[in-house]
């Protein structure tokens, strides 16, 4: 919920309680999912040394039990860390791990964040058109999902590459979508953050 909300410092904290009980019982499945979350949660507050960290407890876990769905989640949280450092290459070898990982699971969302994530590394390389095709394929997924935030984030992308290209009227488009998306977001944050009121 607190996730939800925007929240992150607060979602970091449960997730860090749940992290202890999870290890005192011995729930290793729960523990990859709950490491990814947290990696997820530092990843938003642009912690990179900790989402690292985190998505690296993830991988491990999984590849202990042979879980292919939270080793694939876990490469796609590394690869976000290596874009967001400014080492695409290495974000790219991660998201073709990922991907074939997750043509085993058919987990589409994860689909749409390993090609949201390969757009962005492509950009990275100076490579527009490949990242212009990963964009909107995630774009494509994320609709279908219902998953108003990754879709954000993807328009914001495609903004970005395209204001890079000279394309002014389509980023502003891309940034117009955005936008509207992110009143969506904030307006159900707040509906959240009743419901977590009435909760507690």
């Amino acid at each position: 919920v607190y996730n939800r909300m925007g929240d992150a410092e607060q979602a970091r904290g449960w997730y860090a309680s749940a992290l202890r009980y999870q290890q005192q019982a011995g729930l290793k499945r729960e523990l990859v999912v709950t490491w990814h979350n947290l990696g997820r949660v530092h990843e938003n507050l642009r912690d990179w040394e900790a989402a690292d960290a985190a998505f690296g407890q993830a991988l491990g876990l999984a590849r202990e039990l042979d879980y292919p769905r939270g080793e694939a989640h876990a490469l796609r949280g590394q690869a976000g860390v290596h874009n967001a450092r400014g080492r695409p290459e290495q974000a790219l070898a991660l998201l073709d791990r990922a991907a074939r990982l997750q043509r085993q699971v058919q987990d589409e969302r994860l689909r749409g964040q390993i090609q949201l994530h390969r757009g962005i590394a492509y950009r990275l390389l100076r490579r527009p058109g490949e990242s212009r095709a990963a964009l909107m394929e995630a774009r494509g997924v994320f609709e279908q999902a219902d998953s108003p935030a990754e879709r954000a984030r993807t328009h914001e992308e495609l903004a970005r590459l395209l204001a890079e290209q000279g394309q002014w009227r389509e980023a502003f488009g891309e940034l117009s979508s955005f936008k509207a998306l992110s009143d969506s977001m904030l307006r159900r944050q707040i509906d959240d953050r009743f419901a977590a009121l009435k909760a507690e």
